[in-house]
């Protein structure tokens, strides 16, 4: 596939039969000595069947945390919101940080999903 442009909507899709294949967070790549005369670019990608929003956030969600991470993180986020945990600072700092990394990436998975055609 080929682009000369990112869309304005910072999501292109591509629709082959029932499969939606997306690309979104689309950036150009710098130039160099090989590749100067072409666009490149970096993005994220997921493929959809029979694409409708809630399909389309879960495909997103789970491109980057299958379910089992999905349960890992919950699990440590309850840990670490429990008073009586023998969790260490450090670690309950890492356990939090890693449910708000994982929430960024649902609220950008909603955002996305928005904008598929």
């Amino acid at each position: 596939m080929s682009i000369t442009s990112v869309p304005a909507s910072g999501v292109l899709t591509i629709k082959e039969g029932n499969l939606t294949r997306v690309f979104f967070d689309i950036e150009p790549l710098p130039a160099t000595e090989e590749n100067d005369n072409e666009n490149q670019y970096s993005c994220e990608n997921v493929d959809i069947v029979d694409s409708d929003y809630s399909k389309a956030v879960a495909a997103i969600v789970t491109s980057r945390y299958d379910i089992n991470n999905q349960y890992a993180i919950l699990a440590n986020y309850d840990e670490s919101k429990d008073p009586n945990s023998d969790l260490t600072d450090a670690k309950r700092a890492e356990y939090l940080q890693e449910y708000a990394d994982f929430q960024l990436w649902r609220k950008k998975a909603k955002e996305v999903a928005l904008l598929i055609d």
